[in-house]
Formats: C-alpha cells, sequence, structure tokens
C-alpha cells in the first residue's frame, strides 16, 4: 500500500477549502488548508506536500506568486507539482500570459469535479505547462 498523498489547499474562500478538503480526503489524501499565501509559505516550510492546489486570484498575494516563493525554497525536497484554481479563463487576460511563463503544472477551472481530481491526485507528476490545456 502507497503512502497517502500530502496535499495543500490554498484559497481565500473558506467554502473551496472545504470543498476540496472532503474531495481529497475522500480519496485517501492528507490534507492542510491555508487562506493566503503567507500562510501556505509557512505551512510549506514545516511540511513536506506531494501536490499544491493554489487558487490564482488572492488578496495580497496571489497563485503564481505563492508557486514562484514555494519553488524558491523548495530547494533539496522532492518536486512538487503546482495546480492553480481559476473560475474562468480570458483569452484577453494576463492571466494566461502568467500562467504559462510561470512553473506551473496544471490549470483546474472551478468547480472542480470529483473524477477529475482523483485523475490529478493520481497522475501525480511534474509536467510544466507549454500550452494552456486545462
Amino acid at each position: 500500500m502507497t503512502a497517502a498523498k500530502k496535499i495543500l489547499i490554498v484559497d481565500d474562500e473558506s467554502v473551496n477549502r472545504y470543498i476540496l478538503t472532503y474531495m481529497l480526503e475522500k480519496i485517501g489524501c492528507n490534507v492542510l488548508s491555508a487562506e493566503n499565501g503567507y500562510e501556505a509559505l509557512k505551512l510549506f516550510e514545516a511540511n513536506q506536500f506531494d501536490i499544491v492546489f493554489v487558487d490564482y486570484f488572492m488578496p495580497m498575494m496571489n497563485g503564481i506568486e505563492v508557486a514562484q516563493k514555494v519553488r524558491n525554497i523548495s530547494d533539496g525536497r522532492k518536486q512538487v507539482v503546482f495546480l492553480v484554481m481559476t473560475t474562468a479563463l480570458d483569452s484577453n487576460d494576463s492571466l494566461i500570459s502568467d500562467i504559462l511563463m510561470s512553473d506551473i503544472d496544471r490549470v483546474v477551472l472551478k468547480p472542480i469535479d470529483f473524477n477529475e481530481m482523483r485523475t490529478i491526485v493520481n497522475s501525480n507528476q511534474r509536467k510544466p505547462l507549454t500550452q494552456l490545456n486545462t
């Protein structure tokens, strides 16, 4: 039996954190959550995560900034898979450019489907984006 995946959820909306936690625990993951980037950085320094689900639109520090800061402090640790969550992608938005220029592995549109969540967790591999496929 393999060890449960350790997941960090970073989202400023408590309902989103609750739903994601419920879904991830239902498939056997160990989950911690943070309501902003600063809390996420503290949790990341004290824990080793397999996957980080981070909301793009958050006050103080957006999801891309969180991912960049975590990547900077994760030297020597195993590679963490980063997924940015957003409610919409607009082709005129700088969001697409930000994501493609970042070290994000996947974009996930909210609301997240349970089966999609299971597939994401089971495929736990770093695959930096070269195009925006959700």
